[in-house]
């Protein structure tokens, strides 16, 4: 997940601090999928662990919006945001296959659940593949449609002066967040549909 992190990262000019904050967000990525590995995935009920893994993610997201809105600020939410970020963001990797293979052996008898974790994984990849190829299309619209000129910038034609347009890109992280959040209120709906 880091390559996403990258144009967040040259967004705000830190500088040398930049390359720090992709280089510790790997190595706190790394270290979640060992927890997540070792630690967690077999011993706590894995959709109770899927609610807070995408709360925990929505929640890292929202301290984004913190350095859009305090600038002087702007490093200590994003230390904390990829911290959290990369510790959660890592854990679904594992946490998800093992999801999938809980949901398929509680819904088949044993002589087809290979055949129905296949079917889940293969639905899962479809859909991630989708938002993967609508998310910057859905984000992109988002920033053209908020996008403005400033009045001190505007051309006699109504134009913008080259490089001059304000993408107010917290608008994207407060959306993507929202949906975030979302996603966690569905997996606890699935965790109490589940345990019923």
């Amino acid at each position: 997940m880091i390559q996403n992190y990258q144009s967040l990262v040259s967004s705000f000019n830190l500088g040398p601090v930049g390359g720090f904050l992709i280089t510790y967000v790997g190595i706190i990525e790394c270290i979640s999928r060992m927890i997540y590995a070792w630690l967690l995935v077999d011993k706590f009920p894995k959709i109770n662990l899927l609610v807070i893994t995408f709360f925990g993610d929505s929640f890292a997201h929202c301290l984004c919006l913190f350095s859009f809105i305090l600038p002087t600020y702007e490093i200590i939410p994003l230390i904390v945001m990829f911290t959290l970020a990369g510790f959660f963001n890592a854990g679904f990797s594992g946490l998800i296959l093992a999801v999938l293979e809980k949901i398929s052996n509680n819904s088949t008898n044993n002589s087809i659940k290979d055949d129905t974790f296949n079917a889940a994984l293969g639905i899962y990849m479809l859909f991630k593949g989708l938002g993967e190829t609508i998310g910057p299309v859905i984000g992109g619209g988002i920033i053209d449609a908020v996008s403005f000129c400033p009045k001190e910038f505007k051309l006699d034609d109504d134009s913008c002066q080259r490089g001059m347009v304000q993408r107010p890109y917290w608008v994207v992280f407060a959306f993507g967040s929202s949906c975030m959040f979302l996603a966690s209120a569905f997996a606890f709906a699935m965790r109490h549909t589940r345990s019923n």
